[in-house]
């Protein structure tokens, strides 16, 4: 009977790795969809585990908000602490939420007060669907001068999908002005080789 125990746990391990991954003393990262937001519990469905279909957990016992509004259907990320058990459903110690970002990059073509305008780069994966997207400065960070006009390259962060429209919109959180990492470490080595 041990033997059959043991042999259980080896391929509970080897095919759930998130069940045993930690102890109560390691942080754990999965991304999940939002099933139900209400009050302050939130029910997120778990991808790749066999024993597990669900977590719930309170947002008032584990101290978080609900940043980023996320309702259901969302993409979230969630950090918790210890192994994730059927037993433990509703009482997992979660140590952060929100919605899962994205990122895109692309070139400014217009810039005011409220909203800015992006053609996503030719190798942006949003470039294939859309000509042009608008995001609105509805927060301390898109309102933040960074410096660009209309011609530069510029990075944005978001979540969710795309929202049709005339331009299609994005739900942006934060910008900066976009490097190209590959070409800046070609231009280094240019440079170094140079002098």
């Amino acid at each position: 009977m041990a033997r059959i125990f043991s042999m259980a746990l080896i391929l509970i391990h080897c095919f759930c790795p998130s069940l045993y991954a930690s102890n109560s003393n390691h942080a754990n990262d999965f991304i999940g969809t939002v099933v139900e937001v209400s009050g302050d519990r939130v029910v997120v469905a778990v991808p790749d585990n066999l024993l597990v279909r669900q977590m719930a957990f309170s947002l008032e016992r584990n101290k978080l908000s609900n940043y980023d509004g996320a309702v259901a259907g969302d993409s979230v990320v969630i950090t918790y602490m210890g192994p994730l058990l059927p037993d433990s459903v509703g009482d997992t110690d979660v140590r952060s939420w929100g919605v899962a970002k994205k990122e895109m990059n692309g070139i400014l073509l217009s810039l005011d007060e409220s909203q800015v305008v992006v053609q996503p780069m030719p190798d942006d994966p949003l470039a294939g669907q859309v000509e042009e997207l608008m995001f609105l400065r509805n927060n301390e960070d898109l309102k933040r001068d960074i410096g660009v006009s209309v011609g530069d390259s510029v990075s944005v962060t978001y979540v969710r999908d795309v929202i049709p429209g005339n331009p299609p919109q994005i739900e942006a959180k934060n910008w900066g002005v976009y490097v190209d990492l590959d070409a800046w470490e070609e231009e280094l080595i240019k440079n170094m080789e140079e002098s």
